[in-house]
């Protein structure tokens, strides 16, 4: 049962594996997601602010939504449709803002304003799913969202052009590029404070976290330099190594979900930078369309996409 619930329904399982469903309380009917595998937080509650006179989930859909009835006012009720996720994020530097789009439907959720003159330009979902971090280029800061309201929990100040950003595995530490200062800003996610600063090279962009047999490191992109520099993560991360002659104007990468190479986009060029996440990273470059800006990888690993800014194509390795 919902926690000081009155009465639980369950309707289905969505397709993130969690149970939907509804519940009874004094303040009247709600939704909710239960994902057993958070012991510590299992229960999402599923409403919205117009539904000030009740909410009755019925059931879901085909998509894995839940669908069902509200009303704002007496003897006036409506549908809805909710979206329970997966959920992407993307970053609107022109209207300083954050969309969050329903993956399963493709279809856009919200979206969360970053402030006037932010320019949000990078995001990382944090490994629980719980936090967003979001690097505002303009406003030399990052902000902190909370995954479920959607609200600015906190913007950190201070971290000049504020570019890429990644998490390490546990979600203690964020990894922000600063493209003006050729430095990787080291969070504290529980301080939510800046601590560590670890020079790389010239105009950085992009980062991305690898696993490796002997720890955890990040691959910085350095779009200045055709470089990417690896630096050890952890309570004190360094500069390991600078990888050299990559391909030109490196700035987007991803990590392979096994762990075996990082993909770096050639901006300047039309290739991706294949490179090994073992020592001494052997390069193997392959051809993509004209100024590849965008790397992801599928989640089995199959595919890479490459989105080609030059050509106005997608790539797939």
């Amino acid at each position: 049962d919902y926690p000081g619930s009155l009465g639980t329904e369950a309707n289905g399982i969505n397709d993130s594996g969690q149970i939907v469903g509804w519940y009874i309380a004094q303040g009247g009917e709600s939704g909710f997601e239960y994902n057993p595998a958070d012991p510590t937080s299992p229960f999402t509650t599923i409403t919205f602010a117009p539904a000030t006179n009740g909410l009755i989930p019925y059931g879901l859909n085909n998509a894995g939504q839940l669908v069902g009835g509200y009303s704002d006012a007496p003897n006036s009720e409506h549908g809805f449709v909710s979206a329970t996720g997966p959920f992407a994020y993307v970053t609107n530097t022109a209207s300083d803002t954050v969309s969050m789009i329903d993956i399963p439907t493709s279809s856009p959720v919200t979206t969360i304003f970053m402030g006037s003159g932010a320019g949000p330009t990078g995001v990382a979902v944090s490994p629980d799913g719980k936090q967003l971090y979001v690097t505002n280029n303009h406003g030399n800061s990052v902000s902190v969202i909370d995954a479920a309201t959607n609200a600015v929990l906190k913007t950190i100040p201070n971290i000049p052009s504020p570019l890429g950003v990644a998490f390490d595995q546990f979600g203690t530490q964020a990894y922000v590029v600063s493209g003006s200062t050729n430095k990787v800003f080291v969070i504290d996610t529980a301080s939510q404070t800046v601590g560590p600063k670890v020079s790389v090279g010239s105009s950085p962009e992009g980062i991305a976290m690898a696993l490796t047999t002997h720890g955890t490191y990040a691959f910085v992109t350095n779009s200045g330099s055709n470089s990417v520099s690896v630096i050890t993560v952890g309570s004190n991360p360094t500069l390991f190594y600078t990888i050299n002659n990559v391909g030109p104007g490196p700035s987007a990468s991803a990590v392979a979900p096994n762990n075996s190479l990082v993909y770096v986009a050639d901006s300047s060029g039309s290739s991706i930078s294949a490179i090994s996440v073992q020592p001494p990273y052997p390069i193997t470059p392959i051809t993509v369309g004209a100024n590849p800006t965008g790397v992801a990888f599928t989640p089995d690993g199959s595919y890479a996409y490459v989105a080609n800014s030059g050509s106005n194509s997608v790539s797939v390795i």
